[in-house]
C-alpha cells in the first residue's frame, strides 16, 4: 500500500473556514492533492454510516446532539460550520475516491461495536481499493483483525507515549 507523496489528509484538507474537516469538499481537495485520506466513521441511530470526528455534533453544526442519537435523514438537514457542507455517509465518500487515493478509517469508539464494525466490513466488501483500518479501542481493532484480512492498526493515545 503506497501512500502518495507521504502526505495524508487528516480529515481531509481543510481548514475550517471554507472547508470544513471530514466533508467531501475536504476529501476533495485532498485528492487533487494527490493525499491519502484519513477519516473518522461512526453510526447514526439508524445505522448509517457517517464521516464525522466527534460523538457531538455541536462542534461542527452547533447542534448539541450525539451522532448516535439522529438519524440519517436529520443528519443531512445539518449544515457543517455554517458553509453548504453537509455530513457525508462513507459510502457517499468511497464513491468520490474510488482508489484515487488511500483511505485511512478510523473507527469511533462507540458502545455498538459490532453493529460498526459489521456494516463497515460489509460496505468495504465491495470497494476493490486501497485502505487502512485502526481505532483507538482495543475491542474494534480485535474485531477487525478477527473479521477482515485488510490492514488493522491500533492508535495509542499521546499520554501512553
Amino acid at each position: 500500500m503506497k501512500i502518495h507523496n507521504n502526505r495524508i489528509a487528516h480529515r481531509g484538507a481543510f481548514n475550517n473556514i471554507d472547508i470544513p474537516e471530514n466533508s467531501l469538499l475536504a476529501f476533495k481537495k485532498a485528492i487533487k492533492m494527490n493525499w491519502a485520506i484519513e477519516l473518522d466513521v461512526q453510526l447514526t441511530k439508524d445505522n448509517v454510516l457517517v464521516v464525522f470526528h466527534d460523538e457531538n455534533l455541536e462542534r461542527m453544526t452547533g447542534i448539541n446532539k450525539n451522532i448516535c442519537e439522529v438519524t440519517s435523514m436529520e443528519i443531512k438537514e445539518f449544515s457543517l460550520l455554517d458553509t453548504k457542507e453537509k455530513i457525508p455517509t462513507f459510502e457517499e465518500v468511497l464513491n468520490l475516491v474510488r482508489g484515487k487515493v488511500l483511505i485511512d478509517i478510523e473507527v469511533k469508539n462507540t458502545r455498538r461495536i459490532h453493529e460498526t464494525c459489521q456494516i463497515l466490513l460489509s460496505i468495504l466488501k465491495h470497494y476493490p481499493y486501497s485502505y487502512i483500518l485502526k481505532s483507538f479501542n482495543p475491542k474494534i481493532v480485535r474485531y477487525l483483525k478477527k473479521h477482515t484480512n485488510s490492514e488493522v492498526g491500533y492508535l495509542i493515545h499521546s499520554k501512553y507515549r
